[in-house]
């Protein structure tokens, strides 16, 4: 059954932040899957003790490995309603999970391991011009979320799109269901995203250590100081409004790049 959360017009952004952030940590804890706060979120913990003013999303990381044994989570995480940003595909690699509800984001960063010195985790980045997986990535994103997605501003795409979304409303729920596996293997097939890899030192997810967060407990990195420098740099400390994770991220691995590790 899916969470209707009252009056949710009437709550602040740190609420629904709050709230989403819980469900899932309820979700997590009930299926045994190991997780800690990431990215922002982290910082916010660290550096603030709570999340940050201007942040956009909540984000965890957990080890690809542990939610690929488990992914009947996912059911679980739909039924409280939520719904995804990107398709589901856990092979060749585990692509950052978004999960929506309430008009914010909830991203969960599955980290594999890359060597023996190294994690790593992709993010979709962008989608690929491929005319085909650009067409299935619109229709599949179209099926996902019901219609909940940014329309095309070309008014001949836009009458097209907007035919496909009320010919999905009356699919029956298996023949939508056929679909959507039908479009995830194209997808798949036609390497719908060019993703950017996020590389992150083995020793920093090794160990980890507890902390009060609002009124939960979570896993940080037990040298949460040292992660959260790596990433952000040695100025991390400071509050910084304007930050391009993509550009600006210690962390990432950009494909123009040669960089392998850090």
């Amino acid at each position: 059954m899916k969470r209707k959360s009252k009056n949710i017009e009437h709550k602040t952004k740190e609420e629904i932040f709050l709230e989403n952030l819980r469900d899932i940590k309820e979700i997590f804890d009930k299926h045994n899957i190991k997780f800690w706060l990431d990215w922002g979120t982290l910082l916010g913990a660290v550096r603030e003790g709570k999340i940050i003013e201007w942040d956009h999303d909540i984000d965890l990381g957990i080890m690809a490995e542990d939610f690929k044994k488990n992914t009947s989570v996912f059911s679980e995480i739909k039924k409280r309603g939520f719904f995804l940003k990107e398709p589901l595909i856990l092979e060749p690699k585990v692509l950052v999970l978004n999960v929506w509800r309430f008009g914010y984001n909830v991203g969960i960063w599955p980290y594999s391991i890359m060597d023996k010195d190294a994690l790593v985790a992709f993010h979709g980045g962008k989608v690929s011009r491929n005319p085909i997986a650009r067409s299935s990535w619109f229709l599949w994103r179209l099926l996902e979320c019901d219609g909940r997605i940014s329309m095309p501003i070309n008014k001949f795409k836009f009458v097209v799109a907007l035919f496909i979304k009320h010919f999905i409303l009356l699919l029956p729920r298996k023949s939508k269901k056929l679909l959507v596996k039908i479009v995830k293997k194209i997808l798949t097939e036609n390497n719908y995203l060019i993703p950017l890899r996020i590389v992150v030192p083995k020793h920093y997810f090794e160990r980890f250590k507890t902390v009060k967060f609002y009124d939960m407990e979570f896993k940080v990195p037990s040298d949460a100081e040292g992660y959260l420098e790596y990433k952000y740099g040695p100025d991390w400390k400071t509050p910084k409004r304007k930050w391009a994770w993509a550009n600006e991220d210690g962390a990432v691995v950009r494909p123009s790049t040669n960089k392998e590790n850090r």
